[in-house]
């Protein structure tokens, strides 16, 4: 909407953002001109501009390139024949001054608020929110790849790296690359969800490596029952790891495509950050717990504390942790190829702590197989899910986390 000399404005906060001069064409025929000064002499408008210039007075200075909105937004009102109507777009930066709308980038102003019309050239920009997301957010999103790869190719000095500290640090990675791409777009929830990012990697990461320096425990099962790849080629070993990387990539994603939206947060993602809050507590203290039960009893299995519920709760806290992060962001998800990707990161963490379950089972079945406690305590502790009845992941040969 305009006024007479005015160019219409995207509302941003304190902030005004301008429209591009030059709209085209309506269903009508008639260009901007025309509805210019139609505009001008219609005394609706007239009388809307008066209120709005006597309640904030000028209201709105004139800057190189842009303009200060100094009191609180003033609403354009659209010319006659046109219905002006208010709507949240998460789009960055519309101005293009002089450029019709279909020549402007993929950069919109994230979080405003744009006074639309029912003239079809503004209902294009109001509907450019899904055209933004896909073509901004897969040059983000291969961002967090190349970061997961550089941090995770640690894998190739210590095999296991790339599923262990190459896990932990690319995911407290990938939350500081998130706020430094989006630092505007933040609110409270998705903040904390990228401080979650950060605190969840560097507790993983630090607490696998002070284990693999001062468990001879530990450093024994890795060197006699765990996989070096010392016998993988190559080739090989670089498709691993730019698996993981990717895979590291798609579990943030549900964050990255609501932050490359703009960032609106809702009760889902309050709700998310909840319960990635309980998962990473829940994982937390169960790493303790067994640490400090293997520290007392290294040559017995651990049984006391959460380990009675479940018999890998903290593998349990890591599925709860990343389903949290997969609801806070599902609301936000636009198109085929970001729930392709949310859900792969998803269903991959999913997959790989049930294989990691699987593994450990068959390692304790090994170690303890004889004892008839141990057999006591399989046949009457769920083995992640607690609650649901399935004791056993040894037969299911596919899993291969």
């Amino acid at each position: 909407g305009h006024l007479a000399g005015e160019r219409p404005h995207v509302l941003v906060g304190q902030r005004d953002e301008e429209l591009p001069e030059h709209l085209p064409q309506g269903a009508d025929g008639r260009d901007r001109g025309a509805h210019d000064e139609e505009g001008a002499r219609d005394p609706t408008c007239d009388h809307e501009r008066g209120e709005a210039e006597e309640r904030h007075g000028d209201g709105v200075r004139q800057g190189e390139g842009e303009r200060e909105a100094l009191g609180r937004a003033f609403r354009p009102c659209a010319p006659p024949g046109v219905r002006a109507r208010a709507g949240r777009v998460p789009v960055a930066d519309v101005a293009s001054h002089g450029a019709p709308p279909q020549s402007l980038g993929p950069r919109l102003v994230r979080g405003a608020r744009i006074v639309g019309y029912s003239n079809p050239a503004y209902a294009r920009l109001a509907r450019r929110e899904p055209s933004v997301t896909g073509r901004e957010s897969p040059v983000q999103f291969w961002i967090l790849f190349l970061l997961a790869l550089a941090v995770s190719s640690i894998g190739f000095k210590k095999f296991v790296w790339f599923i262990s500290l190459g896990y932990g640090f690319s995911i407290a990675a990938l939350g500081v690359a998130l706020v430094v791409m989006f630092w505007d777009a933040l609110t409270p929830p998705t903040a904390l969800i990228c401080a979650l990012f950060v605190a969840y990697g560097l507790r993983l990461g630090l607490f696998l490596l002070h284990r693999e320096r001062s468990s001879k425990d530990y450093n024994r099962v890795m060197m006699t029952q765990v996989n070096d790849g010392s016998g993988l080629s190559l080739p090989v070993r670089v498709l691993i790891w730019a698996t993981c990387a990717l895979l590291y990539a798609c579990e943030v994603s549900p964050v990255l495509f609501r932050l490359a939206a703009g960032g609106a947060t809702g009760p889902s993602t309050v709700a998310g950050a909840l319960v990635m809050v309980a998962g990473i507590a829940l994982e937390s203290v169960a790493d303790l717990q067994k640490s400090a039960h293997k520290r007392r009893d290294p040559h017995r299995f651990c049984d006391k504390g959460l380990f009675s519920f479940v018999r890998c709760p903290n593998y349990l806290g890591e599925v709860l942790c990343w389903t949290g992060v997969f609801v806070s962001g599902a609301t936000a998800l636009s198109s085929p190829a970001q729930w392709a990707a949310a859900l792969f990161g998803y269903v991959g963490i999913v997959y790989v702590m049930f294989g990691g379950a699987r593994r450990l089972e068959i390692r304790q079945n090994r170690n303890y197989g004889a004892d008839p406690a141990y057999q006591a305590y399989v046949r009457a502790t769920p083995i992640l899910i607690p609650f649901v009845p399935l004791y056993s992941v040894e037969r299911f040969t596919w899993l291969k986390g």
